[in-house]
């Protein structure tokens, strides 16, 4: 059963008698096996710090455990807790294992990819970020500065990131992707010197803002070692609704 901690988007409100209805509808059910409480503190993301995430990951469980307690206090039993967003399951190293005593499961969505989203954090450094989209250059617009890349909105994701921008092309953290389309984005403030360099059906990598809608998009990801250019795996995900 989902429960509100603060995020505001998805979970039944605490202390609420319809929140209470449904809890009973749940576990009295002869066709669902409920064995727990599960929250999302998506409001972590507005974390900048490993002790910002810590705080959220501590009202986190908090509200988990009171919700967990309002449920028994009503006689409604849930014996396991399942709590996390990517930064409060990142500072669970960051505080003592007491702090998370009557906790179940920690689980987290972009924990095994991060991206920059995340770097915002400064939970992982830009070394953990592990996914990025190919690209090629698509066209050149020298006259204003500008290049296009074949990936868009459906690779990098319209998400937002603190940093500004849809997404850091590697090596080139000076260029700006500040416009997309579906299967395109505009690289701003692109200086004559890298003109001189770069050409149509050139390749680059872009670390995207979201990793969650990026990974959704694609039927396979190509799995390489430390930055390198050698294939050495396919992962196929698990696909549809």
């Amino acid at each position: 059963m989902k429960v509100e901690c603060g995020y505001g988007r998805a979970g039944a409100a605490i202390n609420n008698e319809e929140s209470l209805k449904l809890a009973k509808r749940l576990v009295s059910s002869p066709i669902l096996n409920v064995i727990g409480l599960y929250t999302h503190a998506g409001h972590s993301y507005e974390s900048r710090s490993e002790q910002s995430s810590a705080d959220y990951l501590k009202l986190e469980v908090t509200a988990a455990l009171a919700y967990k307690k309002y449920l028994q206090d009503n006689g409604v039993p849930f014996e396991n807790i399942s709590i996390g967003a990517t930064p409060t399951v990142m500072a669970a190293g960051l505080v003592h294992r007491s702090e998370l005593d009557g906790i179940t499961e920690l689980h987290a969505g972009s924990f095994i990819f991060n991206d920059r989203q995340q770097l915002a954090t400064e939970l992982p450094k830009e070394s953990d970020l592990a996914v990025t989209v190919l690209c090629r250059v698509a066209s050149r617009y020298p006259e204003r500065g500008s290049l296009l890349l074949d990936g868009g909105a459906l690779g990098f994701s319209k998400d937002v990131a603190p940093q500004g921008g849809f997404g850091t092309v590697v090596g080139k953290p000076h260029w700006k992707i500040v416009k997309l389309a579906q299967e395109h984005s505009v690289i701003a403030e692109v200086s004559a010197e890298d003109f001189d360099r770069v050409n149509v059906g050139d390749v680059f990598r872009v670390i995207p803002n979201h990793s969650c809608l990026t990974a959704a998009c694609y039927e396979f990801f190509l799995v390489v070692e430390e930055n390198g250019n050698d294939i050495i795996d396919v992962w196929v995900p698990v696909k549809g609704w």
